[in-house]
């Protein structure tokens, strides 16, 4: 017997997209509610921003890429 103890189990693309759907819109929300309560300083909430972002445009491409690639 000869068994590399690997399982592969694929994520069902409907739960993925809706999950990586859902991040994006938490994402939003955390930055627009952070921008409520944020005074004044730009510079200090700068780089929050840019992190967000970079999160929601990651998820967006992984979005993307699976509904491309996704076959039923």
């Amino acid at each position: 017997m000869t068994t590399t103890g690997k399982i592969t189990k694929k994520i069902d693309p409907k739960v993925l997209l809706s999950t990586l759907w859902i991040v994006v819109m938490i994402n939003m929300l955390k930055a627009d509610i952070l921008s409520l309560y944020i005074p004044g300083a730009v510079g200090a909430s700068y780089l929050h921003y840019i992190f967000i972002a970079s999160v929601e445009v990651i998820c967006l491409l992984l979005i993307i890429w699976n509904a491309w690639k996704w076959t039923e």
